[in-house]
Order: structure tokens, then sequence, then C-alpha cells
């Protein structure tokens, strides 16, 4: 991918130096004048090919541009996908956290069995990478749970989750 830009911009400048150094000579030198003179099919070749370079570079930078631009959408919609299942996430770990830490007695409905067999089920269907990127993610949900948890609740204020 980098040496797309390196590649246009090494063209670009190849045919601008090409397109100087004719011009130059064209203008200062009167035996390369008189030489394109009597060669005037060549000289109508080498000025089309000329031509149609430029406008190639020109056009390739316009759908890069594009491309980019494209992107930079791409990734920012991805990004708020992302935020929002990681916000998803962390309600879920709180919902989790609340449930887990009731009395057990008001703790009868087996949402939190229901949670662990299907994480049992999933890691029985999952590589041991994604397993182990999986228990990091939710050792970070946890610890974030701790730390909300411990937070010092300021007078007059409900408590959370409540």
């Amino acid at each position: 991918m980098a040496n797309g830009p390196r590649l246009r911009r090494a063209a670009a400048g190849a045919t601008a130096g090409v397109l100087l150094g004719l011009v130059a000579c064209d203008v200062w030198v009167a035996g390369v004048r008189a030489w394109w003179d009597r060669h005037s099919f060549t000289s109508c070749v080498v000025s089309s090919l000329l031509v149609l370079g430029v406008t190639v570079l020109i056009i390739d930078e316009v759908l890069a541009r594009r491309r980019r631009q494209e992107r930079a959408v791409s990734v920012a919609v991805q990004a708020l996908i992302v935020y929002a299942q990681a916000l998803r996430s962390r309600d879920a770990a709180l919902s989790l956290h609340k449930l887990s830490s009731a009395p057990a007695a008001g703790a009868g409905d087996g949402t939190v069995a229901g949670l662990m067999a299907g994480r049992a089920k999933m890691d029985a269907g999952v590589s041991p990478l994604a397993a182990r990127l999986a228990d990091e993610d939710r050792a970070s949900l946890d610890a974030a749970v701790d730390l909300t948890a411990r937070r010092p609740v300021p007078a007059g204020a409900p408590a959370p989750g409540g």
C-alpha cells in the first residue's frame, strides 16, 4: 500500500521532468526544434503520450483521494459499532455483577447459570486464541465492574443500580 503513493509521485515527477525538458529544449536549442519540425509524426505521438500520462495521473489521484475518504468513513462507522458493542458488554457485565452479588434466595431465576452454560458451549466451538481473548476481555470488564462497585456514593445520591 505504501508503494502506491510513492509510485504515483515518482511517475508524476518523471512526467513533469520530461515535459519540462522537452519544452526547454524546444525553446532554447535550435537543433532540437529543427528535429521536431522534421519529425512531425513523432512529435505528435510524444505530445499525445505526455497528455495521456498527465491525464492518467490526475484521474488516479482523484480516485485515490475518493478511496481514502470512503475508507475513513468506513473506519469511523466500524469504530461506532465497536463502541456500541462495548457499551452493551459493559451493561451486561454490570447486570451480571448485580445478579451474582445478590443474595442466593433472590437469585433463583437461573440467569447466571444460563450465562455460564452458554459460555461453556461457546468455548467448546471456539479456537483457543479466541477463548483467551474473550477471557482477557472478561477480566478487563470485571476490573471495570469492580472499580464502579467500589466508587463511593455521595451523600443523598441514589445507590448504583437502585
